[in-house]
């Protein structure tokens, strides 16, 4: 659909950049030490998924942004809510209602201080996925492997 060769270069990579954090953020959240224990008790590992939340929804914003500027809908407002409402009937949405739910939650992320329970970053991040899928924006979204690996002092 983009044919802004160099503009689906940037956003893939952007999108494996959300996807290495999750697999970071998720590996260091459950790895089995006492450290993993803190930021569940104090409630610091919201943190690190609400601001991946923000990051993954602005690669989406990105995306229809590009999709704009190439004429494949038309919108005088760069808002991401205006960009999605312009889009809806032009892209193949696959889930446009989950996606607006997955705005107005990072809205409240960014905007109010509401950070995420765990858990609801992977599953908004799936739901971002479908779309860039469907609109040819990725070619896949494959897991991101990643392993801590401590190498004793020599």
């Amino acid at each position: 659909m983009v044919s802004d060769q160099a503009f689906l270069k940037q956003i893939r990579e952007s999108w494996k950049t959300v996807r290495t954090a999750e697999a970071m953020i998720q590996t260091n959240l459950n790895s089995p030490s006492i450290f993993s224990l803190i930021p569940r008790a104090t409630g610091f590992s919201s943190v690190p998924e609400s601001l991946l939340l923000v990051f993954g929804v602005s690669v989406l914003e990105d995306a229809l942004r590009q999709m704009r500027d190439e004429n494949i809908f038309q919108s005088q407002r760069t808002e991401l809510s205006r960009l999605m409402k312009a889009s809806k009937s032009v892209l193949p949405w696959k889930n446009y209602a989950e996606v607006e739910k997955i705005r107005l939650r990072r809205n409240r992320v960014a905007h109010q201080r509401e950070f995420l329970l765990g858990g609801q970053c992977a599953k908004d991040l799936a739901v971002i996925a479908k779309e860039l899928l469907a609109w040819s924006i990725l070619e896949s979204d494959e897991p991101i492997p990643y392993t801590i690996t401590i190498t004793p002092n020599a």
